[in-house]
């Protein structure tokens, strides 16, 4: 009995051992499953992803290279348009290629579609893509696609300018079709899943297997909390054990974070279904474990059938490897395309082991570096292959910045290959593997052969340095070499630098008698011998058109600047040939020298040798002339005082002032002067010597001429109001009567007082108006007495043709000058020339004016010479408008013209 017993427990727990083991078997099997799923799923996906972003990166890189030709769209277009093809036929799954510009507007699509043109602007992917600067691959969700609609994943990357601007995104649409058939291909048993989310768990596709086996799409968004927990503690890959409440299966997944696209790979197997012979064998074990304590040999044979059902268990383990070598091979198969990609690209790639300093490279790394026959795979096989201008700085990056700091390479540098010892300009990129420690291990990145795009950029910044037609530094360089220079002066402090501008003499009539083409190439050959006539540390720049600037350095005396520039003179003189034309050109030079000309900045010295050539100019060309600190001093004074006169204007800072002209027969008053005044707000009350002749010849005495008018009518209509009535004579610019539209400006101001009579205003013109075209002003003027305007002629004697203007002008008076009338007395040949002017005015009908009568010895003696009014200091003084009502009422209280000594 003891026996039998002792048998019986060695049986059962034989068998319970057995049916242990077996558990454990089941359970590993089925987390082996789900590893190898969801490592087979991430190879797949991950080649997929990184051959879609590599091709991206192809394009968008054309497109950059493209736009530095902005000059020739076909091309541009041409080239982008090969490279669609080319990756189209290496990526034959995708749905379609699409560019997108900056506003979202499709403007370029290869692949099927419904429509001619669409807009993805309203689409999320395209809102991070010109929100986020970086350069990174975007994955959309599941979107259905306004192409095809169909629904698909979008793969984008956008394009971004040399000057930082969004220029707009590339797209790769791949069907979710393609996605669902790929995770197909996986069996994962019954009631196991496979299942793609996105960077935020988001659930992309899902693919379940019910009872039967058979596959169903789901878009099931449950997540575990145990999935939560192995992401947030920062796993990329674990295999769990979880149940799920709705059916109450337990079930072991495994999940791995693909590489690209932070994209999660999660796969399931069904432990319960993965189980169930197990759980029938245990209860045939525990039947035949029954009957085996009656009949020993049902438990012999109750173990043969469960070590026969674990051979049949072991089999289909041995089919699903078949399967996963069979998706392996696809893998080879799709990075061989892959190589292919790179090869057009001229991308190859690295793994950098740090530990020994070894790389292991792909076939066009060794093309790009030039080592495809040599075994050169060391970081110091690296450095040596380095541009000898790079090697300290990229030692220094490598060691210092990526793995002192533990940040990405990223840097674009030279190296010099040993195959032909050509020098090619390469980007490489970089990411570092860190061990658990903390320390790095591996760097994994690419490089990429960027000479074109290098040299493109070359020839981009010599057209911004250099002039076109002659070669010679511009503007931008000109300033960067003086600032140098200057920099340098004020360390030696016994040095001298001269700026010199130079035009050519008649250079337009060059260009006007053969053409713009010989004009460029004397430009060229005069450019040539200034080059020649300079030392090495000298600069000759074109600023444009027939002007050069030469700077010359280190001059220690002004003998040396004369003769620099006697070269500078002697050289452009000799004679030219040009298409078999002889001919000569001289030329005008402005001189500044540094330090004497105190100015530091390139822009004020140029301008300094500038005003000095026009001065060369004005002298008659062919020579030089230094350029004046006073006189420039003088100018911006005038300047200043132009300013001031302006701002004087818009703060209503200027005033009128009156002075009274009477009747020499009668004594009574005639009329008033309007003399123009400056309130200042320093200097007080100012006369317009002051500052009239600052803008005799600026556009600003329209608005000060128009501002007399106004103030000389309004002033009139308060007197008017008053019971006083007198002509405003009112004084015209030049400047302000040449102007072709003065009648009808004249006209609308007269128009703005329409209670005013024109006969009230008088215009005084001097001579030297009508200089130069004396029937325009003859036309000017009776337009303007058509309105009811009348004129007089000031300072009449002083001009040159007093005469001619006296009988060609309409004017009603003529005014005779102080200077003729203040000596009259004393010096007979005035009182003669008084007499004769007179007598000329009465001749053709005109009435007179004498200014400057000081005395009753002045009124007598012009009363004599039969003059008709006067105007002086003797009569009154140029005084405020409120201050000529007092002053008529005390000369009309007088009874008699007696006229008062007073101070001038």
């Amino acid at each position: 009995m003891a026996g039998l017993v002792l048998l019986n427990v060695l049986v059962v727990s034989v068998v319970l051992l057995g049916i242990k083991q077996l558990y454990d078997q089941n359970i590993r099997e089925a987390e082996s499953r789900s590893q190898n799923l969801a490592l087979a799923l991430d190879l797949s996906l991950s080649s997929e992803i990184e051959k879609i972003d590599l091709s991206l990166k192809t394009v968008v890189g054309e497109l950059k290279r493209s736009r530095l030709d902005r000059g020739d769209a076909e091309n541009h277009w041409r080239r982008v348009s090969v490279v669609l093809e080319q990756q189209k036929s290496l990526l034959p799954e995708v749905e379609g290629w699409s560019i997108a510009d900056a506003d979202g507007n499709v403007f370029l699509h290869y692949g099927d579609t419904r429509l001619q043109r669409f807009s993805v602007a309203d689409r999320d992917y395209f809102t991070d893509l010109r929100n986020d600067s970086a350069d990174r691959l975007l994955i959309s969700r599941p979107l259905l696609s306004r192409a095809t609609g169909e629904f698909v994943l979008v793969f984008g990357r956008r394009i971004t300018l040399p000057n930082e601007k969004f220029a707009g995104i590339v797209l790769i649409a791949l069907p979710m079709s393609y996605v669902n058939r790929a995770i197909c291909n996986f069996d994962v048993g019954q009631r196991g899943t496979i299942a793609l989310r996105d960077r935020n768990l988001a659930v992309m596709t899902q693919i379940n297997t019910d009872q039967r086996g058979d596959v169903t799409l789901s878009g099931g968004d449950d997540l575990s909390i145990t999935l939560l927990r192995r992401m947030s503690a920062g796993n990329s890959r674990a295999t769990y054990t979880t149940d799920n409440a709705g059916d109450a299966v337990e079930r072991v997944s495994s999940y791995r974070k693909l590489t690209p696209g932070d994209l999660y790979a999660i796969v399931t197997v069904s432990i319960t279904d993965q189980l169930r012979e197990w759980k029938s064998i245990v209860w045939r074990f525990l039947g035949i474990l029954g009957v085996f304590l009656v009949i020993a040999n049902g438990s012999a044979w109750v173990l043969y059938r469960l070590w026969q059902r674990q051979g049949r268990s072991t089999g289909l383990l041995k089919e699903s490897n078949e399967r996963l070598e069979t998706s392996l091979r696809q893998l080879r198969e799709r990075d061989n395309a892959l190589v292919s990609a790179q090869e057009a690209g001229r991308l190859g790639t690295y793994v950098l082991d740090l530990d020994n300093g070894h790389w292991i490279s792909s076939d066009m790394l060794d093309v790009i570096f030039g080592i495809e026959t040599l075994p050169l795979h060391s970081i110091q096989d690296w450095q040596d292959l380095l541009h000898e201008d790079d090697r300290a700085s990229m030692t220094h990056y490598f060691y210092g910045e990526v793995i002192g700091k533990r940040v990405d390479f990223d840097r674009e540098y030279r190296i010099v290959r040993p195959s032909d010892g050509r020098t090619v300009w390469v980007r490489g990129l970089g990411k570092l593997e860190f061990a658990e420690d903390g320390h790095p291990t591996r760097m994994l990145g690419t490089i990429q052969d960027v000479t074109a795009l290098k040299l493109a950029q070359q020839d981009l910044e010599r057209m911004a340095y250099y002039d076109v037609l002659t070669g010679l530094a511009n503007r931008v360089l000109l300033s960067d070499r003086m600032h140098q220079a200057i920099s340098r002066c004020k360390r030696r402090n016994d040095e001298l630098i001269a700026i010199c501008h130079l035009d050519l003499d008649g250079f337009k009539s060059v260009n006007d008698r053969w053409g713009h083409d010989v004009g460029d190439s004397l430009l060229a050959r005069v450019a040539e011998r200034f080059k020649e006539a300079v030392r090495g540390n000298d600069t000759v720049a074109r600023l444009g058109g027939d002007e050069f600037v030469v700077v010359f350095c280190d001059l220690k005396n002004i003998a040396g600047v004369e003769n620099a520039v006697t070269r500078l003179m002697d050289c452009a003189s000799r004679p030219y040939e040009i298409n078999g034309i002889e001919m000569t050109s001289t030329v005008s030079v402005g001189i500044t020298i540094y330090p004497l000309d105190a100015e530091d900045e390139p822009d004020a010295l140029i301008r300094h040798a500038d005003q000095a050539m026009y001065e060369a100019k004005r002298n008659g060309g062919n020579r030089s002339h230094f350029f004046d600190p006073e006189s420039d001093k003088l100018l911006k004074e005038r300047q200043g005082i132009h300013r001031q006169i302006a701002d004087a204007l818009r703060n209503n800072e200027f005033r009128l002032f009156y002075q009274p002209k009477v009747d020499l027969q009668t004594g009574s008053v005639t009329g008033v002067e309007a003399l123009l005044r400056w309130q200042h707000p320093k200097r007080g009350l100012l006369p317009p010597g002051e500052f009239l002749p600052i803008i005799e010849s600026t556009e600003l005495t329209l608005p000060i001429g128009e501002w007399v008018l106004r103030e000389a009518l309004r002033q009139s209509r308060i007197w008017i109001s008053t019971g006083i009535n007198l002509v405003i004579s009112v004084n015209v610019f030049a400047l302000h009567l040449q102007r072709p539209d003065f009648p009808d400006r004249l006209r609308n101001i007269l128009g703005e007082f329409p209670d005013i009579a024109p006969e009230t205003i008088e215009l005084e013109i001097l001579e030297t108006t009508a200089l130069g075209d004396l029937a325009e002003i003859n036309k000017k003027i009776e337009r303007c007495t058509e309105q009811g305007v009348q004129f007089s002629l000031d300072d009449f004697g002083t001009g040159y043709s007093s005469l001619t203007y006296l009988r060609s002008l309409p004017v009603v008076t003529v005014k005779i000058d102080r200077s003729f009338v203040g000596d009259m007395l004393i010096l007979p040949k005035d009182q003669a020339l008084v007499e004769g002017l007179i007598a000329m005015a009465h001749s053709v009908q005109r009435s007179v004016v004498a200014e400057g009568v000081e005395t009753i010895d002045h009124a007598n003696a012009l009363l004599q010479c039969g003059c008709d009014q006067a105007q002086g200091f003797g009569i009154g003084h140029p005084m405020p408008p409120d201050a000529i009502p007092d002053w008529l009422a005390t000369w009309q209280t007088q009874g008699q013209f007696n006229l008062q000594q007073r101070d001038a």
